[in-house]
């Protein structure tokens, strides 16, 4: 049997346990050390074992001193706040997968990088990358030889990127609105409050909605889609306004996208040129009448809606769906896959 590839997890919230949960059965990767800032080694084992949208592990995780045990692995897990102090040599690890969202470890990032700990993947789409993957769209650009610092970009990104890649390589795209549906995320507010100033700082006061009660409300708010979208499809620079709703719904998100068009064309030719373009794991098409609870735990960057597709004065209109955790991290472990070889 091939030795795996030691890989350390920095970061083991939403998106870490579920990176864990996908690559724990992997043939080619072994998760060895994951540093994760809260101190409580059994807290963080609990949430790995009983996940209320992907349900429970399929392996008992247990805790040995300062390792999560699962059979006969044995997992290091340290709580440093920097990504540089987690001590990943120790641990052998060769490939780093950057998931805390903290920021201040970006600028120091390129610091974690050794002889053994060759390349770090990052679930975000921060400046100062060497390079920003979305797969289906610009995959092709990776160099095993000069990317090292790598981005798997945003859940938003994924779920969209690939769709409007197509559509202006085929179509042309003069322009386009692109409106998310957000599922809530856990700083938010169950009740009215104010805002988590560690994640949202505003002084204009234009967030504060961000911190009213997250059940009750649909929550209109910036995002950060637009400029992680020009990072993989540069062509679309002042072509794009976007906003984002957040929503009371679990983890599956969703995009209304409005596109001008440079070509004439009409909702028969767009219907047809989507049903050729179909290219599963990466762009899935749907003319069922499927609501957000069925996209969860699905693998596919984007579902197209197609009962949605229409033409109005050459303006198209698209609708997307995807998991912005499963499908999300499906195309990260692509990723990682890819920076591998």
């Amino acid at each position: 049997m091939n030795k795996k590839i030691k890989v350390g997890l920095n970061g083991f919230g939403r998106i870490g346990r579920t990176i864990f949960r996908q690559l724990f059965s992997s043939n080619k990767f072994e998760i060895v050390h994951i540093n994760d800032i809260h101190p409580d080694i059994h807290n963080l084992c609990y949430l790995l074992n009983f996940d209320t949208m992907h349900g429970r592990f399929e392996n008992d995780a247990s805790v040995d001193s300062d390792s999560i045990v699962i059979g006969e692995k044995h997992v290091r897990v340290t709580h440093s706040p920097m990504i540089t102090e987690a001590g990943w040599s120790e641990s052998g690890v060769e490939l780093l997968i950057e998931s805390s969202g903290y920021k201040p470890n970006i600028p120091v990032i390129r610091d974690c990088l050794s002889e053994t700990l060759k390349k770090v993947l990052f679930s975000d789409s921060p400046e100062d990358m060497d390079i920003t993957i979305a797969n289906g769209v610009n995959e092709d650009e990776y160099s095993k030889d000069h990317h090292h610092i790598i981005s798997s970009s945003i859940c938003d990104v994924i779920g969209t990127a690939p769709i409007l890649k197509i559509i202006n390589d085929k179509f042309g795209v003069k322009n386009a609105f692109l409106q998310t549906l957000h599922p809530w995320l856990n700083y938010q507010n169950i009740m009215d409050g104010t805002l988590n100033q560690d994640v949202i700082k505003d002084p204009s006061g234009k967030a504060y909605g961000i911190g009213r009660a997250s059940p009750n409300n649909l929550i209109p708010k910036n995002t950060s889609l637009g400029s992680a979208l020009l990072k993989v499809i540069p062509d679309l620079k002042g072509k794009l306004s976007t906003m984002s709703y957040r929503v009371p719904t679990d983890i599956v998100g969703s995009c209304s996208m409005v596109i001008d068009l440079k070509n004439k064309v009409t909702k028969d030719e767009v219907v047809s040129f989507m049903q050729s373009a179909e290219k599963k794991p990466i762009i899935e098409l749907s003319d069922d009448p499927i609501v957000s609870s069925d996209v969860k735990h699905h693998k596919s960057s984007c579902i197209v809606d197609m009962r949605w597709i229409d033409i109005l004065d050459n303006k198209l209109r698209i609708i997307t769906w995807y998991d912005n955790e499963w499908g999300y991290v499906n195309r990260l472990c692509d990723n990682l896959e890819r920076i591998s070889s």
